[in-house]
Parts: C-alpha cells; structure tokens; sequence
C-alpha cells in the first residue's frame, strides 16, 4: 500500500452476500465428538507477516480475496503471497471490487493464486453453525481458519474497541446488531479474553482491551493487515456466513487432461514440462467433454453412454456413472454439472452429490458451453453464434447473444470469452461485459477444437492429428504456438 494516502478515509469492504441456493446446497462441517478440542487455540502467520492484499486504504473492495490470501499463510504450509498476486487474481476473476464468498471459494478450487511453478487453492467448502460455540471452534482447530461473511460498519467507529489497521492487538465488544453483511474476515482463534491476551503476547503482539470488555469466550479475527480480539457476542451479533475449507490450501503442479477424435481414453499434459510428449492413462474409450471437481473428472463420450468420472488421485479406470444420453458439452459449477446434448435436446443439470440428472430446457442443439458467474455461455452446432443461460433462472430459457458464427470450443478468463470455430477460423475473443460488440476474431488459418485456460495462457487442440497449442493472450499478435504433434485431441481441460 502506497505511503500517501488518506487513512481518515473508510477502508474498502466488498463482500456481497452468498446466494441462499448455495448456502442450501452445501455440506455442513459437523462436529466430531470424538476429537477433543484445546480450550484456547490460536493460529499466527510466520513473522506475524501478514498485509492489505488490496484491501487497505484508498485500493480495492477485494476482502474475499485477501482472507483467502491470509488463510494460504496462516495455514500449512503457510505460503506467503505478494499483494500484486491476489489483486492481479481478484482483477482477472471479477472479484477486485466485490463477489460472494461461495462465488471465491469455488474459483479458489478450480483456479487459485498462482507462484509458478505452484498454484495454491482452496479444497472443499463446507458451512460451519456459527451460533454453535463447539462447533465453530471446532472448524478453527481442525479446518481453520473459518471465513466469514459479516457486518462491518461499526469496525472504525465503534466506541467499545476498533479495528487498526495494518496492526496487530486490537480487541472490540460490544458490536451492534443489524448491520448489512459487507465483509469478510477470518476467524483464526478462540479461548477466553486473558487467554487470547496471553497466546498474542507470546507472539510478541500486546493487547489493550477497552474498559468493560467482558472475559469470556473470545475470537481472533484478520482484517486489513491487522489481527485482533472480539468478544462472542459480537461475533454472534456481526456474522452472516461461516466457512470452513478442507484444506485450507491445497497446492498443486498445473496438469492439463485431455480427451481424443478416436477411443483413446484419457491423456495428460504437464504445462510446466512442456518438452514433454502427452501422456496416455488409459484407452478404449471414445469421451468428448470434460470437466472437474475435486480430484474428479466427469466425461462425456461420443456415443450415448451418459457420464463418466476419473479419479486423479489413483489414475484408476473411468467409471460410468450415468447412461443412455448423448451428451457433449460439461462444465461443472459447485456440485452441478451442467450438459449439452448431440442433438437438440438443449441443457441438462446432473446434481452430483445426489446423482440426479435433470433435463432444463429442449430445442436448441448446443455444442461446448462454459461458465462466468451464474451464468452458462454455450455454442451451438450450426452458426447460431453465442448463447447465455442464467442458472439461478432457469425457467428463462436460454438467450442468444449473437449469430451468423459458428463457434465450437469456448472458456474464460475473467469475464472474456476465448473460441474455436468449426472452421480453420483460429481464435475469437468475446466480452461478456459488453455483449452488443460481438466476437472479435484473433487471428486466423487454424482448425482449434477444444481450449482451456492456464492464466493468460489458452491451450487448444485442433480438428486434426495437431497436437496441442498455446494462445498468450497478452500478446496476441505472436499468434498459436505448437507445443507437439501427432495427437488428435478433442476436449481439453487444465485441473489445477
């Protein structure tokens, strides 16, 4: 954070509040009785090393961002990341000046900060019963630190204890009720007041609590730059959202999967080892689509036989899991996937945890679809251009944006759209910000298939045996590059 600035102006906030549809549809972390708790735990960042991330004074509305930039530190293996990477993140994911934390934690799953040749993520979210003592210490012992979405306007003002930024020690009670959720913090300690007092000042960190701060059951909090006390009435009267990870960070190498024209089953491809050849896992089977969750990849195939998975972690055989339906294709948003058909039989949702397929809409014959926000961005099979459909609203249907194209593979970065075409019309770009524009075309004279992204890198396949290529999108007047040949690839996805 620049030196120069007003710091009698209000620190920026950012948090939006979570859908309620995926506050419903998330696992609770429960209680287990059989692990013991410590009666005071405190968890602290190496150095006491900790910063704004964005989020201090005269910068941005990315506190979403930065609490996962402060649970990457203060949780094994407790990496350390510059400001630039969280806010050059939360610029490219549409989150440098407000989201949602479920909105966070899901990108954080697929696609988290980047420290080459490493990406550190998030694992599953689960939602932690806040107004249940145990249980949410339980989640900050075991889990933590537990993110919350909260009620910040009294955190500068209010006159029993304030949040000061940038340093270490503060302590706060007394906090009002009834305040609008537009923060998010982290809790990352509990015990009673002169215990936290005790776990700080073994940190080298004093704390001066105000006058009439009652001893009970505290919280240690992280926001901007700063860690500090509240009281659990407090807590109670400001939160509107807990959440747990599991694990806090999981860091992995960049892998890309990809499916193949003939029945070669699955192939990977490591982006870091580019010199490389593309590795067989398995083969005689003819899949299309891919997506991920987890450590789980879901399939769809060329013939009618539904969805498949594949476990990363073991690399064992796929499995099928659904058949009879022609899908082609999959992405996946929390624990839906959502499908296009062979034929006209427009989208369908597959719930995963309850292995429910439903069909959402018919008519429309789409090809590749991918997603930004709530929203699905699909292609179509003939030159139909590009459509949308907003899957909080399902019963609108699907919306076409623009025509007279004929798109085949589609991703993101951020809020734009990279394509393929059916043709060798190379690369085309389109904003969905501003979607009167309409596709741009990149460059030209390439037949690309599927495409993913890797940061600002897009990795493509070709209609024909051409291997796989790569996109700078920040120089795009270099043009496709041919990492390797000899493959005809189809889908292609990078699984962090």
């Amino acid at each position: 954070m620049a030196d120069n600035v007003d710091v009698t102006k209000r620190l920026p906030r950012g948090a939006i509040p979570s859908p309620q549809s995926d506050i419903a549809a998330a696992k609770p972390h429960i209680l287990d009785p059989n692990k013991a708790l410590p009666s005071q735990f405190l968890m602290w960042p190496p150095a006491s090393h900790v910063s704004y991330w964005g989020n201090g004074y005269g910068q941005y509305g990315d506190c979403v961002s930065a609490e996962e930039a402060f649970a990457k530190v203060i949780a094994a293996p407790q990496k350390f990341l510059e400001d630039n990477t969280v806010i050059n993140w939360a610029s490219l994911n549409g989150y440098l000046n407000g989201a949602t934390l479920t909105g966070v934690m899901q990108t954080m799953q697929r696609s988290g900060f980047q420290v080459n040749p490493k990406i550190y993520n998030d694992g599953l979210y689960y939602s932690v019963d806040w107004t249940n003592a145990a249980t949410l210490q339980s989640a900050i012992y075991l889990l933590g630190p537990v993110k919350i979405g909260c009620a910040s306007n009294g955190f500068e003002t209010n006159p029993f204890g304030q949040v000061s930024p940038g340093r270490h020690g503060w302590a706060m009670y007394n906090y009002p009720k009834n305040q609008p959720e537009d923060h998010c913090v982290s809790l990352c300690g509990y015990g009673t007041l002169s215990e936290l007092r005790t776990l700080f000042s073994q940190q080298g960190v004093p704390v001066f609590p105000p006058p009439g701060m009652p001893n009970g059951t505290c919280y240690a909090v992280f926001t901007w730059d700063s860690i500090g006390i509240i009281d659990e009435q407090s807590m109670l009267n400001m939160t509107y959202e807990a959440w747990a990870r599991n694990p806090a960070t999981v860091v992995a190498t960049p892998n890309i999967y990809l499916t193949t024209q003939g029945n070669d089953g699955i192939w990977t491809f490591d982006t870091t080892m580019p010199q490389i050849q593309p590795i067989q896992l398995n083969s005689g089977h003819g899949f299309t689509g891919v997506a991920a969750v987890g450590n789980t990849l879901y399939l769809t195939t060329q013939g009618s036989d539904g969805i498949w998975t594949f476990d990363l972690a073991s690399w064992d055989k796929p499995v099928q899991i659904s058949g009879g339906h022609g899908f082609t294709g999959i992405v996946a948003m929390g624990n839906t996937l959502y499908l296009t058909t062979h034929g006209n039989d427009g989208i369908w949702a597959f719930d995963i945890t309850q292995s429910k397929l439903t069909q959402l809409n018919s008519g429309h014959g789409f090809s590749w679809v991918t997603a930004v926000g709530n929203s699905l961005y699909l292609s179509t099979q003939g030159n139909d251009g590009i459509w949308t459909f907003d899957t909080t609203t399902p019963q609108i249907g699907p919306i076409q944006l623009n025509s007279g194209h004929g798109f085949t593979g589609v991703t993101t970065v951020g809020s734009i759209l990279y394509l393929t075409t059916h043709g060798n019309d190379g690369i085309w770009t389109f904003d969905t910000t501003t979607p009167q524009i309409g596709p741009i075309q990149l460059n030209s004279g390439h037949g690309f298939t599927g495409v993913t992204a890797v940061g600002n890198t897009l990795y493509l396949t070709t209609h024909g045996n051409d291997g796989i290529w790569t996109f700078d999108i920040t120089t795009p007047h270099i043009g496709p590059i041919q990492l390797n040949g000899g493959h005809g690839f189809v889908g292609i996805l990078y699984v962090p």
